[in-house]
Parts: C-alpha cells; structure tokens; sequence
C-alpha cells in the first residue's frame, strides 16, 4: 500500500486508477494498448485538477513542519501562510524561496520549500497514476515525485524498510531524470 509525495516546481494534475483485486498474475499486454486497458479496466478513484486557490487538505497535507532531511540546505514549509505553495488557478506551484527560518530543532537555514503528500489522506495498493507537472532546475533543486509504502509513512516501519518507488527525480542541476526503487537488499543505502 502506497502514498504519494510531491516536491516540484508546478503540478497542474494528478489523476489515480487503480482495481480492487491483485492483477498480477494476468497477461502481459504490450505497452501499445496498456493505456486503452487500464483506461477501461480501471476506475477513477481520486484526481485532482489544482484549479482552486488552495490546497485541498481532504486529499494532501504539507510534509513539512519545518524540518530537515537528507541533509538538504532548506527546510519544508508546513502552512499556505508559509506562501511556499500557490495556486493560479491551474496548478499548484512549489516557490523556494531565500528567508531565514528556525526549524524544530533549533537550527537556522536560508530556504525554504514545501512538500505536499497525501500520506494520512490516501494510500493506494494496485492503481495506475496519470500526473501532468513542470520540472524546476538549477543548481541545488531536486524536483521529485515518489511513492513511500504505507508503514513508512504511518510510522510503523522505518525507510527503506517499507520501499519507496521514485516516478521522477532530478538530482540537482543534472538534465536527466531517474526512476529508482528503493529497497534492502543493499543494506541501510537502500538503493
């Protein structure tokens, strides 16, 4: 079971298909008609358009409380009053932005961001994402958008443990785009 996790520049939507039942053991099908398949096997479970003025919180909280991770030189906001997540109406926008900020632990950084997740809100066990967003890049920026398994993220089992599958990460200002999955078979690195 899975959550989704946002870090990125603007997302403009986001849409999850998804089955009740395991359809693993099913016949392959080539990638040429996967879209019409899920299209018609699939239903609409949970989608969001960002053409409001604000974050919807029935479906995403902000993953941020002003904390630190990964040794990242900024913290994540943990508010809309934070302004670290806007809305024009089409898309929801991740603004970074150079201001000093205390975290929980004390510590004082020079940036900020926001990171919005739906961990709490929504999990999903089989399911096929749709996602239409805009990279950020430049140096230091690290646009993501990831899966955490469930027990990670309700705190009964720590990463990588409970998996993570990233759809999309840039690391820093290099131009291509990974997709990882990380797990423990090489250890605590989990990659």
């Amino acid at each position: 079971v899975l959550c989704l996790a946002v870090l990125f520049s603007t997302l403009s939507g986001l849409t999850v298909f998804a089955q009740t039942q395991d359809v693993s053991n099913e016949t392959s099908y080539s990638n040429e008609t996967f879209l019409d398949r899920v299209r018609s096997d699939f239903d609409l479970v949970w989608s969001d358009e960002f053409n409001g003025d604000t974050l919807d919180t029935t479906k995403w909280k902000f993953d941020g409380q002003l904390t630190r991770r990964n040794s990242e030189i900024q913290i994540y906001a943990d508010s809309m009053e934070d302004g670290n997540l806007q809305f024009d109406g089409q898309s929801a926008i991740i603004v970074p932005k150079i201001e000093s900020r205390v975290s929980q632990d004390g510590r004082k950084y020079k940036y900020t961001s926001a990171e919005i997740s739906t961990q709490g809100k929504q999990s999903w066990k089989y399911g096929y994402f749709e996602i239409r967003a805009k990279q950020a890049c430049g140096k230091n920026i690290v646009p993501a958008i990831w899966l955490l398994g469930y027990d990670h993220t309700s705190g009964t089992c720590d990463w990588p443990y409970s998996g993570e599958i990233d759809i999309m990460e840039r690391l820093n200002s290099d131009k291509a785009t990974e997709s990882t999955l990380h797990h423990t078979t090489y250890g605590n690195r989990g990659n």
